[in-house]
C-alpha cells in the first residue's frame, strides 16, 4: 500500500502530463490491470486492446487522488468501459460481416437501394431538426462536416471536453428519437 503522500504525487505528475510519472504509473499498475481486465474478457487481444484504451482515458482523464483505494475504484471503472466499448465494436463488426454474408449468399443488393437511402437521409433531417440547436450544430460539425473536436471547440470558444460532452448528449438524443420512430412504424 502506498502513503498518501506518493499517490498524490503520481496523479498530480499524471495530470501534468510527466513521462516519468507515467513509467512509474505503468510499473505499479500495469500487471494489477491486465489480470484485472483478463478476468472479465479471458481473452488475450481483447485485454490487450482494453488496457490500452484504460491508458489512453486514464492520460486524457487523470486526477489528482490521495488514497490508493479510490484511485484504484477509478482505474477499474476506466477499465471496465473501455473493455465493454470495445466488446460492443466487436459484436457490432461481427453482426455487419454476418450481415454482409448472408446479403452476398442471398445475391442481395450491397447497397442500399436509392429510394431507401433517400428515406434514410430525409428520417435523419428530420431528426436532426428535433435536437436541441447546439446538439444540431455540434452533430452536424462532426459527422456532416467532417471536423475535429479541436476545430469545432475553436469555433464555438469552448472547450474540447464540452464539445465531446454534447456530441455524447445529441448522440444519445437521437438514439432515443430514432427507437421512438422505429416503435412507431407499423
Amino acid at each position: 500500500m502506498r502513503s498518501p503522500e506518493e499517490i498524490t504525487q503520481l496523479t498530480r505528475g499524471l495530470v501534468q502530463g510527466c513521462d516519468a510519472d507515467f513509467v512509474r504509473f505503468h510499473d505499479l499498475y500495469y500487471d494489477r490491470l491486465r489480470r484485472y481486465l483478463w478476468a472479465f474478457s479471458h481473452d488475450s487481444e481483447l485485454t490487450n486492446e482494453a488496457l490500452q484504451e484504460t491508458y489512453l482515458r486514464t492520460a486524457r482523464k487523470a486526477r489528482v487522488f490521495r488514497d490508493e483505494a479510490a484511485l484504484w475504484n477509478w482505474l477499474c471503472a476506466i477499465a471496465r468501459n473501455a473493455l465493454r466499448d470495445l466488446a460492443r465494436k466487436r459484436q457490432c463488426y461481427r453482426n455487419a460481416l454476418e450481415r454482409f454474408s448472408q446479403e452476398s449468399q442471398e445475391g442481395a443488393p450491397l447497397t442500399p437501394a436509392p429510394d431507401s437511402r433517400q428515406r434514410d437521409e430525409e428520417q435523419l433531417h428530420a431528426q436532426l431538426q428535433r435536437l436541441p440547436p447546439l446538439g444540431r450544430q455540434v452533430i452536424e460539425a462532426k459527422y456532416l462536416s467532417n471536423r475535429t473536436v479541436r476545430d469545432i471547440a475553436l469555433s464555438l470558444e469552448i472547450s474540447e471536453k464540452a464539445v465531446e460532452s454534447r456530441l455524447s448528449r445529441a448522440r444519445q438524443r437521437l438514439r432515443t428519437l430514432f427507437r421512438q420512430t422505429d416503435h412507431a412504424e407499423p
